[in-house]
């Protein structure tokens, strides 16, 4: 499920004209129309006859101003990222026009290599997607070359519309290759109510459905708003064409899950219990002991199910967003501020819900712990004094803050850090003479650190820290931020 549904800016699009070459056939909303061609659309056949007006760029190779050797060695991509600087346009002014079309057209109508390939351009503060798609036919120049383009701020995740791009120029390929859909200008009108209502519902609802009724050669209407569109009717045969194209959510991939992590559960757990034949008993078991402070293991052995089932349910929670990890929380750890802890700064929101979640249970309202002296607290974390002595120095209010979900908020949004410390074995006889474990070590060599270490071996952490701090000459610790 998408947080926030990105939204298109514009969609426009481009046709190669036989004269003219790459063109702009029509933007949606209309209303963009000028800042993205540089047009007022009530005025396109005087804009392209003016002899004063800028000119697209001819059709011919040399024109181009991407290299053979781009379009040579493209032939194995699935699509190609171009950034391009702003330039500045006579037509119109700078201050509302956002594209120049002439700098990108030979982008946007790439040679045949680059067909049906996804195509994203930087420009100016926005990102255009395009798929040019070139269909063979009874034409002027025997194929038809168009490119449905997406307009989107550079700010937003474009990568959740490429399947949106692609999908929508397969969609029109078909149309037009059945029915010549886009080379009719019969049905230009049903066009921009389709590419309209595309626009309309993704940036609404993240998802459009759209059914299309073709009758013989042809008419066409949408099956809800039947009365907006011009209908032209030939012949009775009828046939449906369906559109259903939905924005799916980006997910991280499967992260490695160790023993000794700890799941925070971020979402309300009754919202993952299921009913019926969808219920996962295995699942709600797991979750019964997911308390922010039971590791893995542990959860493993309270759930009676083995650790590898507990792991593989914990990635499918974390994949979807409804768990995050922490490391086991001691007050022998060490932790440092990392440069994220400007955005407690700079979120009001992230304030609020950094006080709420710290503040102890008993404290009163007029009582709570202000922003203040919590980024105080934050910054003063240095990664030099473990949390038993770092309390002790910054005169912590046990009554008012909770330290546990202090660290633990600092670490789920990247403001604090832990310090690990990295053992490594220099004097194997020494320590083999002073008869330490075989097995631990066999551990010292740097790859692990040193709470891995002691959950391997059972041992708690400040019993292996002081083992293994007493002889520096056979041991060398190695603190490093996480």
């Amino acid at each position: 499920m998408l947080k926030q549904i990105p939204q298109i800016f514009s969609i426009f699009l481009v046709k190669f004209h036989t004269v003219r070459g790459p063109e702009i056939d029509f933007v949606i909303p209309k209303e963009k129309t000028f800042e993205i061609a540089g047009y007022d659309p009530s005025q396109k056949k005087n804009y392209f006859n003016d002899s004063n007006a800028t000119k697209l760029p001819p059709c011919s190779d040399a024109s181009r101003p991407i290299s053979e050797d781009l379009y040579s060695s493209s032939r194995n991509l699935s699509s190609i990222n171009v950034h391009m600087t702003s330039l500045s346009s006579k037509l119109v002014p700078k201050n509302r026009k956002i594209l120049d079309f002439n700098s990108i057209s030979s982008i946007l109508m790439p040679k045949q290599v680059l067909y049906e390939r996804v195509i994203k351009i930087h420009y100016n503060g926005y990102i255009i997607l395009g798929y040019p798609v070139g269909v063979r036919g009874p034409y002027e120049r025997n194929a038809l070359i168009f490119n449905f383009c997406f307009v989107l701020k550079d700010s937003i995740d474009s990568s959740l519309y490429n399947t949106v791009v692609k999908r929508f120029g397969h969609l029109m390929k078909g149309l037009e290759i059945k029915m010549g859909f886009l080379r009719n200008r019969i049905y230009k009108g049903s066009l921009k109510l389709l590419v309209e209502k595309l626009m309309n519902d993704l940036n609404m609802f993240g998802e459009s459905q759209i059914l299309l009724t073709l009758e013989s050669y042809f008419s066409v209407y949408y099956i809800l708003n039947i009365s907006e569109l011009p209908v032209t009717s030939v012949g009775q045969d009828q046939s449906n064409v369906e559109f259903n194209i939905k924005i799916f959510p980006s997910f991280e991939k499967i992260i490695q899950v160790n023993s000794y992590d700890v799941p925070i559960l971020i979402i309300d757990p009754e919202d993952l219990i299921q009913e019926g034949d969808d219920r996962d008993i295995g699942m709600e078991r797991v979750m019964r002991h997911i308390n922010n402070i039971n590791h893995v293991r542990r959860i493993s052995q309270l759930a009676d199910i083995p650790e590898d089932r507990v792991i593989h349910i914990l990635q499918h929670l974390h994949y979807y967003g409804c768990i995050k990890f922490t490391e086991i929380f001691q007050f022998s750890n060490n932790y440092s501020a990392t440069p994220q802890l400007r955005k407690l700064l700079e979120s009001d929101e992230l304030q609020t819900e950094c006080i709420e979640f710290v503040t102890t249970k008993n404290t009163k309202l007029s009582n709570m712990p202000s922003i203040t002296i919590i980024f105080r607290l934050y910054s003063s974390l240095k990664g030099d004094l473990n949390l038993s002595e770092w309390m002790i120095s910054q005169q912590v209010d046990w009554n008012t803050i909770d330290i546990r979900k202090l660290i633990m908020f600092g670490v789920l949004y990247g403001l604090v850090s832990q310090m690990r410390i990295y053992p490594i074995l220099i004097d194997y006889e020494k320590v083999l003479n002073l008869g330490w474990n075989a097995d631990l070590i066999e551990l010292l060599d740097g790859s692990r650190h040193l709470d891995e270490i002691s959950f391997i071996m059972g041992i708690d952490s400040l019993s292996l820290r002081t083992l293994l701090s007493s002889d520096p000459s056979s041991i060398a610790l190695i603190s490093r931020q996480q």
